[in-house]
C-alpha cells in the first residue's frame, strides 16, 4: 500500500545518499 511504498522510498534514499557518502 501507500505505506510500504514510502517506507521503500525512504530507504532507497538513504541508500543512495550512503553510497554518495562512502564514493
Amino acid at each position: 500500500g501507500f505505506i510500504a511504498a514510502t517506507l521503500r522510498d525512504e530507504l532507497i534514499d538513504r541508500i543512495e545518499s550512503a553510497q554518495r557518502s562512502v564514493a
